[in-house]
């Protein structure tokens, strides 16, 4: 197998190998463990070029691709598909930050090809429930990894791994291997305090629609009028980010969490701004640790990237005050940063 992999395109190889993949596992076996085992094997990144991948890509036949509308990705596109569906091998071009708080309905792994990646696990502790699914609770920091190309990082299940991958680079190139038939709810963390569904029922899309349109014709919006949808992330992100409805997301976010929705909304307003305008794959790595780990960032720069945290701290400071000006001395985690707090 090893002389017929050396004259096969990495395209060639990664389909080949999934199609190895699917007459070994027995189905019975977590696929986790079989994926980690089998996917440490090889390095993905090495001899991977990303415009011979994306020609052979488009000049070949791509077979049946999984969640091709996705927003995950830019774009995504699978490789290889099992055909009995149990698990598929995508790759993720990333052109921007993605900054999701998640879990999986899915289990396996995944590898940067190119580029570089900041992952960031959690852990959350439910304090009450907010409707059927979402909770409010408190979302803590874990650990965090630098991932370079050939990186390989686990997928686990539900609430074993709550993490962010943030992509550094434009493009960074992430390859996943994952299953495709779990029913398990998906969920995301926000504000640092809402657990929240990834996937919205059909009720709840058409009312976050039309709650929006209310807020363009100008119409009144009240607690009632939100009520059914408060559980959801969505909500809380149109009530806070238009006028005409801030003093009533403000009102519900003391009601409902004593704030925390308010203030991690303005965190989040800040940081992903400036993550949006900062030129650099260092500057964004300590921008996502500034959030991260507070004051503490710098120990976990140098930790990370073996170098000291100065020059990039002032190139962050010149950035916000030159791309983002007033907006950064209003914002209060933007603000820390200028004033040196963190």
């Amino acid at each position: 197998m090893s002389k017929i992999f050396a004259i096969m395109t990495w395209l060639q190889r990664a389909r080949t190998w999934c199609q190895d993949l699917d007459q070994t596992w027995n189905r019975e076996t977590p696929f986790v463990e079989v994926a980690r085992e089998h996917f440490s094997k090889i390095n993905w990144s090495q001899d991977f070029d990303l415009t011979t991948m994306i020609q052979e890509f488009m000049t070949t036949k791509a077979g049946e691709q999984q969640y091709p509308n996705s927003n995950f990705g830019n774009p995504p596109f699978t490789i290889y598909s099992a055909p009995d569906k149990k698990f598929a091998l995508n790759i993720y071009i990333w052109q921007e930050a993605h900054t999701s708080i998640h879990e999986h309905s899915f289990e396996g792994c995944f590898a940067v090809l190119k580029g570089s990646s900041l992952e960031s696990t959690y852990h959350f502790s439910s304090q009450k429930s907010l409707g059927d699914e979402s909770h409010i609770g408190k979302l803590s920091s874990t650990s965090v990894r630098y991932l370079l190309p050939g990186d390989l990082s686990v997928i686990q299940p539900g609430n074993k791994l709550i993490h962010r991958v943030i992509h550094l680079e434009n493009p960074t190139v992430s390859l996943v291997l994952r299953t495709l038939t779990n029913d398990q709810t998906q969920m995301a963390f926000y504000f640092d305090s809402l657990s929240s569904p990834s996937h919205l029922p059909g009720e709840a899309t058409a009312k976050l629609r039309v709650l929006e349109w209310m807020i363009r014709s100008g119409l009144s919006v009240t607690k009632p009028i939100v009520e059914d949808i408060l559980p959801y992330y969505q909500c809380w992100q149109i009530l806070l980010s238009n006028a005409a409805t801030f003093n009533l997301g403000k009102k519900l976010s003391l009601e409902y969490s004593n704030l925390d929705f308010l203030l991690g909304h303005q965190k989040w307003q800040g940081f992903n701004k400036a993550l949006m305008i900062l030129p650099e794959a260092n500057q964004k790595l300590a921008l996502c640790l500034m959030e991260q780990f507070g004051a503490d960032w710098r120990t976990e720069y140098t930790r990370l990237k073996h170098e000291g945290a100065t020059q990039v701290e002032a190139d962050i400071k010149e950035n916000l005050i030159k791309n983002l000006d007033s907006f950064a001395q209003s914002n209060y985690f933007l603000k820390n940063i200028l004033e040196g707090k963190l």
